[in-house]
């Protein structure tokens, strides 16, 4: 549900960088931002932080599932960042005066591609054994 909601968030900043207007990056966007970075703190907290701790604080399994959703959060960057560069390209040539929008999808972009590993993990880790949370 967290994840759905990063997720539905995201693809309104997008819509908003892409369709809104050219004078630049207006509040309604920074509150929409800011609505966004709550649930990737939420299931942070959730996922206990896997995807960012220092692989000698994790287990084998946990660090396993590190590296498995870093790899996704590496190439999420790559492509959102080639991404944002031809649009900033094709921008540059058709409307010089809108690179503002350039600015929000680069914003958005970094923060996803910061995000995506743990929501990632949020969204397809198993649950826990309960047999392994019972204390003796």
């Amino acid at each position: 549900m967290v994840a759905a909601l990063w997720a539905v968030c995201l693809v309104g900043l997008v819509l908003w960088a892409l369709l809104g207007g050219p004078a630049g990056i207006d509040a309604g966007w920074w509150v929409l931002y800011a609505v966004w970075l709550l649930p990737f703190v939420v299931l942070r907290s959730m996922t206990r932080g896997v995807a960012e701790r220092p692989v000698a604080r994790l287990d084998e399994r946990e660090a396993k599932l590190r590296g498995r959703y870093l790899a996704i959060g590496y190439y999420t960057a790559l492509c959102a960042g080639f991404a944002v560069a031809v649009y900033l390209v094709a921008l540059s040539h058709a409307d010089p005066t809108a690179l503002a929008r350039g600015a929000q999808l680069l914003l958005v972009a970094m923060g996803m591609a910061a995000a995506v590993p743990t929501v990632a993990l949020g969204w397809t880790a198993p649950d826990d054994d309960p047999e392994d949370l019972e204390t003796a």
